[in-house]
């Protein structure tokens, strides 16, 4: 479950999830919203340290809700046949970002994180294209995304449907064999699927249902929750028992070494207000946000505002008036293809060390070629990159530049975090981590509207 919170979190975020989720916690007020089944959220009374403990379990019922597909892990016996009944990844991030918002946890690399075209729309764009490629097929462009956006209107102009009044069993009279696997770890797919619709805050911390021949499979899920994320305190809502403590295992992964934590629950902080010169302070305060005039974000797309990623010990850069060697090949209005005189390693490090840039980078390790896109024209490296088939994809994942390899049907939803960095090459030329030196100055192709060109310009 921790993966996936990770996500959400500023990229270089040092201390464990919780402290971090601190720092980012603004108090909604004396109402607090309670999510109750995917599409409907009931108001309740809470006050204090309410809010923010169950703000934070929210987020983890989420997760646990969800782990397959955000994740790399998936239940026992899970197939192909099982994948097609979880939710686009794409829609579930989204679904992230806004319960994030809905609970009021305000944080750098969620804001504003959002195509200029809707999930929906990318999609149906996707599939149209898929049916009709542009290289057999003659048809106007415009068209294809008139329709697009036509269709993606229509559903997201359908109300979700509320459900309500759930209410699952802890026990029952089932007779079955008793067997460790239906008590503890990983759940199977039936089960995973089933138990979905009951994981939500006020099922968890419901009080304990009679005694029957055995357990459920929710309670065992209920049970493991509530190990790690002890029960509210008693002033909350009244749906808890009083607890000052919770134990939290939940640390960025360079933090390794560390064993359990045992917290006590300190007073809410509200971030906006509390600076009292910590250390906490210092690593949060520290980030820059600044947006580089020079770059041209796509038309009618949104500046998206990122943190400095952290370069290897030993980086360097370059004086401001020296810029790497990077050229352009050739260009069209969707996108641009580059050489690079950099190793792909250094050209990672020099991207991320940018305040921003508003567009999907794609590296080939081997040539040392880069297409850049539009944001707009996004699926569009369906189309431009040669042999997808015999290619592996990867982007970097930790502080420490390991290479994570993607499937190319996951490669759309990271379209939503700017900017979007891959590494691809043939196969058997697949490297595990990138081993970057120096973060120079460099010059990144950007797209200007007006003239309809791409043109090289400045990140400092």
């Amino acid at each position: 479950m921790t993966d996936v919170i990770k996500k959400v979190l500023p990229v270089n975020f040092k201390r464990t999830i919780r402290q971090t989720m601190i720092r980012s916690y603004v108090a909604q007020g004396p109402q607090v919203p309670v999510q109750s089944s995917e599409n409907n959220f009931l108001e309740r009374d809470g006050t204090g340290k309410y809010g923010f403990w169950s703000a934070y379990r929210q987020l983890f019922l989420f997760a646990m809700r969800h782990f397959c597909p955000l994740t790399d892990e998936h239940p026992h016996g899970f197939s192909q046949l099982a994948r097609s009944r979880c939710l686009d990844q794409s829609e579930l991030w989204q679904r992230l970002k806004k319960l994030l918002a809905k609970l009021g946890f305000i944080l750098p690399r969620s804001q504003n994180n959002v195509l200029a075209s809707s999930v929906e729309c990318i999609a149906i764009r996707t599939f149209l294209t898929r049916l009709r490629p542009p290289e057999l097929f003659v048809y106007d462009e415009s068209n294809i995304s008139e329709w697009s956006t036509k269709i993606a209107d229509f559903l997201c102009s359908m109300p979700p449907r509320i459900v309500t009044g759930l209410a699952p069993a802890q026990t029952w009279d089932k007779t079955e064999d008793w067997c460790l696997g239906q008590r503890c770890g990983m759940t199977n797919t039936e089960t995973f699927f089933s138990d979905q619709r009951y994981l939500f805050l006020e099922n968890i911390y419901s009080a304990d249902q009679a005694a029957q021949e055995n357990i459920t499979t929710f309670a065992v899920k209920r049970d493991i929750f509530r190990f790690f994320f002890t029960e509210l305190d008693d002033i909350g809502p009244g749906l808890m028992q009083s607890s000052d403590t919770i134990k939290d295992t939940s640390t960025n992964s360079d933090r390794s070494g560390e064993g359990q934590l045992v917290i006590t629950v300190p007073q809410q902080v509200d971030p906006i207000q509390d600076h009292n010169g910590t250390n906490q302070d210092a690593e949060m305060d520290d980030v820059e946000y600044t947006v580089t005039p020079a770059v041209f974000p796509p038309s009618n797309a949104v500046s998206i505002i990122h943190p400095q990623t952290e370069i290897a010990p030993n980086a360097t850069a370059n004086s401001q008036d020296s810029f790497a060697d990077i050229k352009i090949v050739s260009q069209s209005d969707k996108a641009c293809n580059c050489t690079i005189g950099l190793t792909p390693d250094d050209f990672y490090a020099s991207v991320m060390n940018l305040p921003t840039y508003c567009g999907i980078i794609f590296c080939e390790i081997d040539t040392r070629e880069v297409l850049f896109l539009r944001v707009e024209f996004a699926n569009e490296f369906y189309n431009l990159i040669n042999d997808l088939g015999d290619r592996w994809f990867a982007r970097v994942d930790g502080p420490n530049f390991p290479l994570r390899t993607l499937a190319i049907g996951d490669i759309p939803a990271l379209f939503q975090t700017l900017p979007c960095f891959i590494f691809h090459g043939r196969k058997g030329s697949f490297k595990s981590k990138l081993s970057p030196t120096m973060a120079t100055a460099i010059e990144l192709p950007c797209f200007n509207p007006e003239t309809n060109m791409w043109v090289l310009q400045s990140g400092n």
